[in-house]
């Protein structure tokens, strides 16, 4: 394993137990047995670092997030029934990725992690669902778009916290599609019955 990414999965495990401000670099140092020069080498501090890690992963998710563009709701609800399609839903491949990296996601959406990633990766879910369900339905209030990221966000954190075992990616994929669907399908469906 090469220095970076020790050092980066040092910091990852200490986040997990404690507050970002109470790593120091010399304790990483001395759980690494690595200089503080070579800390220094590659990253200003421990802060720079959980910044820097958390744009990477924010841009990988965004990355695939952004497949949404080529899919609207519905494509997205046939290709989830079938089980070879629903591996390239981009939900799915979101929550595979966060699950293949899971102690990071713990510690950076943990009780010690540092509020401006969970406060991006919101943001970021916000976005896409905006983008999503404005395809699906123009008409759809941006208070049920922050409704459903709050749900989703709040599943997710319960599932990479908690039930990072039991729940497999392809099932909180499912699970929270149907909550969409539910969600922006039955809004839809309400509001052509008012008009």
């Amino acid at each position: 394993m090469k220095t970076l990414n020790k050092i980066e999965t040092e910091v990852v495990g200490l986040l997990r137990t404690k507050p970002l401000d109470q790593i120091k670099v010399q304790e990483i140092c001395r759980n690494l047995k690595i200089s503080r020069t070579t800390f220094y080498v590659y990253f200003e501090s421990t802060t720079t670092l959980i910044q820097d890690l958390s744009n990477s992963i924010l841009d990988d998710i965004a990355e695939l997030f952004s497949q949404w563009q080529y899919l609207n709701f519905s494509q997205m609800l046939m290709l989830s029934s079938d089980r070879r399609t629903f591996q390239s839903i981009p939900i799915y491949q979101a929550y595979r990725y966060i699950w293949q990296r899971k102690e990071f996601f713990q510690a950076l959406i943990g009780p010690y992690a540092p509020k401006y990633f969970s406060k991006n990766s919101y943001l970021l879910l916000v976005k896409m669902l905006t983008y999503l369900v404005e395809q699906n339905d123009p008409k759809t209030s941006n208070q049920l778009i922050y409704f459903c990221s709050g749900g989703i966000w709040n599943s997710l954190d319960h599932w990479v916290n908690y039930d990072t075992e039991d729940i497999l990616p392809s099932e909180i994929a499912r699970q929270d599609l149907n909550f969409l669907s539910q969600l922006l399908l039955g809004e839809a469906n309400a509001l052509k019955s008012r008009s």
